[in-house]
């Protein structure tokens, strides 16, 4: 019964913040493609990301690959306080993250399918940044994202087997990683407003204050 519950909250809150964030993604998509030469980096940049990855899918790549899905669980679970205990990435695509944290652990087991850390790293570094190496830094976020985004549809494309998903419910798992997925690349987009600084992504997150 508890289970039902928590369930039941997870899809009220990701529909809900679903709905809510619409009107602002589709605000901010509008305003950074009006932007011309951040564009002509960026979309370029991120095609490349997904072709690579499709060329190490088509290679079975699997390590870096499942580098990628288990780095995500570790990172999250470091940033909510749950001390790795076990980090295993195997050749043939198997890996494994074992973290003592009790709470938040849904979260931590969704992290592959909607956290970006290499191009949230991207934006730390970035804020000290100069800007006249700001487009190098686009064509580099640009990448970054389109490999991570293909690497996560990858991923979800084995939902069924993704103990990740099938613990928690698989319906409820995917209502609950595409509201995330939407809000990260919503984030994501809304940076390219105002490079150097968070203001992109404060007025999408807190549209109604502007």
């Amino acid at each position: 019964m508890i289970k039902i519950l928590k369930n039941l909250i997870y899809i009220f809150f990701s529909i809900l913040l679903f709905y809510l964030y619409i009107p602002s993604f589709i605000d901010i998509c509008k305003q950074v493609f009006k932007e011309s030469e951040i564009i002509k980096y960026f979309l370029p940049a991120l095609l490349c990301g997904v072709i690579l990855i499709k060329i190490m899918i088509h290679r079975r790549s699997w390590f870096i690959l499942t580098s990628s899905h288990e780095s995500a669980h570790k990172i999250i679970a470091i940033l909510f306080f749950s001390p790795i205990k076990e980090y295993h990435v195997n050749s043939d695509g198997s890996g494994a993250v074992v973290h003592s944290g009790k709470t938040l652990k849904r979260i931590i087991a969704y992290a592959p399918y909607f956290f970006f850390p290499l191009s949230s790293f991207l934006i730390i570094v970035s804020l000290f940044l100069k800007k006249d190496i700001l487009m190098f830094f686009i064509l580099i976020y640009g990448f970054t994202i389109g490999a991570r985004i293909t690497i996560i549809l990858r991923d979800l494309k084995d939902f069924k087997i993704q103990t990740d998903i099938t613990d928690y419910g698989i319906i409820t798992s995917l209502i609950t990683i595409s509201t995330l997925l939407f809000i990260s690349i919503g984030i994501l987009i809304s940076y390219l407003l105002a490079i150097g600084s968070l203001n992109g992504i404060k007025h999408f997150l807190f549209f109604w204050a502007f």
